[in-house]
């Protein structure tokens, strides 16, 4: 077997192979999750020196975050996979450690916490305009933030971004007069729409101060969906909006529209008691 190196320098062999199979959005995601979470623990160790008590330790420190927390674990797994099939280690330590359970979270704005959201909107528009357009888009928009931050002017055709590799390929993002309005007010002063960086810092300010710091930015294209939903489209339309290419997966936003019907089918019978209350007075 040959010698193990550790994992920080396997890291740039490991990338040069996945980028031959892998869209560079997954390779980025794996490069994220190794800057803000394994490298600090693991970077520093030969690939045989890692072992599943460390890795079970590791996960089990960020169960606050359980969800990133999977994620980073099938990133390192990844990782420590192809160097099995490398013949750098024997087996992959990360096997026989257990994610933690995940629910379904579809946690969307209420027309309150939204009403709220927006005036934060517009007391840090002068301070952080980009940023600020960059949350306002993805509000009205649905779009993920990882396909807005990547977006070029020259992508914009008509009411449309049209995106030549996302999640799952091609895609397009729609744009109603709401986002063309808050595009036209952008300077261009290069290739990006939003040449920025995630606003997560910005985004923990105006969430507390809108009394919702559950919310996170990825909720705002939930947001989108639920509206869209209320406003009576149906699930494959919807499932186009947000660029979902299986019809199940727009289907875990069903749930939302329990509200609407709520109110619909309240709408209804008020409307069907007005039809029967001058009989009722006769």
């Amino acid at each position: 077997m040959k010698r193990s190196p550790t994992l920080s320098l396997f890291l740039d062999d490991y990338f040069a192979e996945a980028g031959k199979r892998l869209k560079p959005v997954s390779c980025g995601k794996i490069h994220e999750l190794y800057v803000r979470c394994i490298g600090p623990r693991f970077g520093a160790l030969r690939l045989d020196k890692i072992t599943t008590r460390a890795i079970a330790e590791w996960h089990g420190e960020m169960k606050e975050t359980s969800t990133q927390a999977n994620r980073a674990l099938a990133a390192l797994s990844a990782v420590l996979s192809q160097a099995v099939r490398w013949s750098l280690i024997d087996r992959n330590p990360c096997h026989g450690v257990r994610s933690f359970p995940e629910s379904g979270r579809e946690r969307y704005l209420t027309p309150e916490e939204l009403a709220q959201v927006i005036v934060q909107f517009d007391a840090h528009r002068e301070t952080h305009p980009l940023e600020v357009a960059f949350l306002t888009l993805l509000l009205y928009t649905g779009a993920r933030p990882g396909e807005l931050q990547k977006a070029r002017w020259d992508w914009i055709q008509g009411r449309v971004i049209a995106l030549p590799d996302a999640k799952r390929g091609p895609r397009r993002i729609y744009l109603p007069v709401s986002a063309l309005l808050i595009l036209a007010e952008l300077p261009r002063t290069g290739p990006l729409i939003c040449p920025i960086t995630y606003p997560r810092r910005l985004w923990e300010r105006i969430r507390t101060a809108a009394g919702c710091p559950d919310v996170r930015i990825y909720d705002l294209r939930h947001t989108f969906a639920s509206a869209a939903l209320a406003s009576g489209q149906e699930l494959a339309l919807i499932g186009e909006l947000l660029g979902h290419r299986k019809a199940q997966t727009t289907k875990r936003y069903a749930h939302l529209m329990t509200a609407a019907g709520e109110d619909a089918a309240e709408k209804a019978a008020a409307f069907l008691n007005g039809m029967m209350a001058p009989g009722l007075n006769t």
